[in-house]
C-alpha cells in the first residue's frame, strides 16, 4: 500500500522518508502549536511539547519500525502522523497533525483510517495513542473514530494529565460499515425511514400537533416524555437521537424546543437531517459516529435518549446500555424501540402455514451460514437480542423499567396475525436523591 484516498475526497495519504522530515516537522510544529496555545504550554513549563519538537528529535525516531505518512492537498504537504511499532501486534499512533488553514475537511479522519488499514496490513490488531486529557474535544472526536478511554497518568515535567485510548481491530470489525453503506443506498431508494419530514409536519409539531414512533405503527405516548414535557413542549432539553437520523424524529422534537443532538452511522441519514434543519432553520447537533465503540460525549450530558429500532444492526447492546447510562444525567430517560427476534424465525409472513426460516440466536458473526443468508436477503447484518439482553441488559446497567408496549411489523398480514415482533420501553436513571424517585419514575 502506498497511497490511499477515502471518503472520494481531495488529497491523499502517502508514506514519508527521511527526506521529507525538515517538511513534515513544520507541519507538525505549526499544527501542534493551537494546542500548546489552548492549554498555554511554553518553553519553559513543557518543552518537550510536539509543538517544540526539534529536527533532531525527531530524526532520533527514524528506526526500524517506524512509519511516517503524509497528507498532501493542494499539492503540498498539510498532514502527517506516524506508527511505531512497539510490540506483537500493537503499534503507537504518533503526531496526528494537521495544518490549521486544512482542518475540517475530513483530513485528520483519512490519516486515522489509513493508519488503522496499515496496521492491520502490517498484521497488527491494536493502535495505541496519548493525548491530553483534558483536551475533551480531541478525546471525544477519537471515541468517535473508535478509540477506547483506558486511563490515565501524571508526570511530573508535564503540566497536564496525560490520557489513553486505544482502537483495536476485530473480526469482522467493518460489519458496521456495510451496515451503514447497505443503509445509504435503501435512503436513496426510498426507504420509509430515510424520507424527511414534510415542512407541513413540522409546522404541526410547533403547534402542538405531533407524534414520533420508536417501533414500526404504534406512535410514542406523549406521556412517556415525563417529566421532561411540560405544557406540550420540551423547552431546554437535552435530547440525544442515538441511530435516529433520517429527517423524521429529531425535526418534532426541535420543533417543541428540544436541544438536539442526533448521531448516526449512515451519511444519507445524517443528510436527511441536514436537509430538514436547513429547510426549517434550526440547529441540530448532527454527529457521524459508530454505537458499538464509546460515544463521544461526556458523563451525564443528556436528559432523553431516544432510541428507535436500531440495535438489531450491532452484536452487544449490553455495550449500547451502558453508554445510554452513562450518558444520561440523574433522572434522565432512555426512550427505545427493539425488535424481540420474531422477525429473525418468520422472514415471509404472507406464506401460510407460517413457516420458520431461521434459528435463534441469529448472529453471523458466529454462524457463516446465516452471514451468508443476511447479505443475500438485504445486503445487511443484523443480530437477534433476547429479553436477557433487551430488557436485563437495561436492568444491569442501572435503568428502572417504567413503561412497556408492543408493536407489530407494519404489514397486513403480520397485523392480522396478532404477533407482535416489537416491544417499545421506557427506562429511568434513578437520582441519587431517592427521595425524589418517585417524581421520575411515571
Amino acid at each position: 500500500m502506498t497511497s490511499w484516498n477515502g471518503n472520494n475526497g481531495p488529497g491523499r495519504v502517502s508514506p514519508l522518508s527521511a527526506g521529507h522530515l525538515s517538511l513534515y516537522a513544520d507541519v507538525i510544529r505549526q499544527s501542534f502549536a493551537t494546542v500548546a496555545k489552548d492549554f498555554n504550554l511554553t518553553l519553559e513549563n513543557c518543552p518537550g511539547h510536539t509543538s517544540f519538537i526539534s529536527n533532531e528529535r525527531l530524526a532520533s525516531k527514524i528506526k526500524d519500525g517506524y512509519y511516517p505518512f503524509g497528507y498532501f492537498a493542494d499539492g503540498k504537504l498539510v498532514g502527517f502522523a506516524s506508527l511505531t511499532n512497539i510490540s506483537d501486534g500493537v503499534y503507537e499512533m504518533n503526531d496526528i497533525a494537521v495544518l490549521p488553514k486544512y482542518r475540517h475537511f475530513g483530513y485528520g479522519k483519512r490519516l486515522v483510517d489509513f493508519c488503522k488499514e496499515k496496521v492491520k496490513e502490517l498484521g497488527g490488531n491494536k493502535i495505541i495513542i496519548g493525548i491530553v486529557e483534558e483536551n475533551a474535544v480531541l478525546k471525544d472526536w477519537y471515541a468517535a473514530n473508535g478509540f477506547v478511554h483506558t486511563g490515565t497518568k501524571r508526570f511530573e515535567h508535564l503540566p497536564f494529565t496525560v490520557g489513553y485510548m486505544e482502537w483495536e481491530a476485530k473480526n469482522m470489525d467493518n460489519y458496521t460499515d456495510i451496515n451503514a453503506k447497505a443503509i445509504d443506498i435503501w435512503v436513496e431508494n426510498g426507504w420509509e425511514w430515510g424520507v424527511p419530514i414534510s415542512h407541513e409536519v413540522f409546522a404541526d409539531a410547533k403547534n402542538g400537533k405531533w407524534d414520533v414512533v420508536l417501533t414500526p405503527i404504534k406512535p410514542v405516548p406523549h406521556d412517556l416524555f415525563s417529566p421532561f414535557l411540560k405544557n406540550g413542549r420540551l423547552d431546554g432539553v437535552r435530547l440525544l437521537g442515538l441511530a435516529s437520523g433520517g429527517g423524521q424524529q429529531m425535526p418534532v422534537f426541535s420543533a417543541l424546543g428540544a436541544d438536539c443532538t442526533v448521531l448516526d452511522y449512515s451519511d444519507r441519514q445524517l443528510e436527511s437531517e441536514r436537509i430538514v434543519a436547513e429547510r426549517e432553520n434550526y440547529k441540530i447537533n448532527i454527529l457521524k459516529a459508530d454505537m458499538t465503540n464509546r460515544f463521544p460525549f461526556e458523563d451525564n450530558s443528556f436528559d432523553i435518549v431516544f432510541h428507535p429500532v436500531s440495535n438489531c444492526y450491532i452484536e452487544d447492546v449490553y455495550h449500547v446500555w451502558n453508554e445510554c447510562y452513562r450518558v444520561l444525567r440523574s433522572g434522565g430517560i432512555l426512550l427505545a424501540g427493539m425488535d424481540n427476534g420474531f422477525n429473525f424465525i418468520i422472514e415471509d409472513f404472507s406464506v401460510r402455514p407460517l413457516v420458520i426460516s431461521n434459528k435463534l440466536p441469529y448472529n453471523p458473526l458466529k454462524n457463516p451460514e446465516q452471514m451468508k443468508h443476511s447479505l443475500n436477503a438485504d445486503d445487511t447484518i443484523q443480530f437477534s437480542h433476547t429479553f436477557d439482553e433487551q430488557i436485563g441488559g437495561q436492568l444491569k446497567a442501572g435503568f428502572v423499567i417504567t413503561a412497556a408496549y408492543e408493536d407489530f411489523n407494519n404489514e397486513p398480514d403480520a397485523i392480522a396475525d396478532g404477533i407482535p415482533a416489537y416491544w417499545a420501553t421506557k427506562a429511568v436513571k434513578p437520582p441519587l436523591d431517592l427521595k425524589f424517585c418517585t417524581d421520575f419514575l411515571l
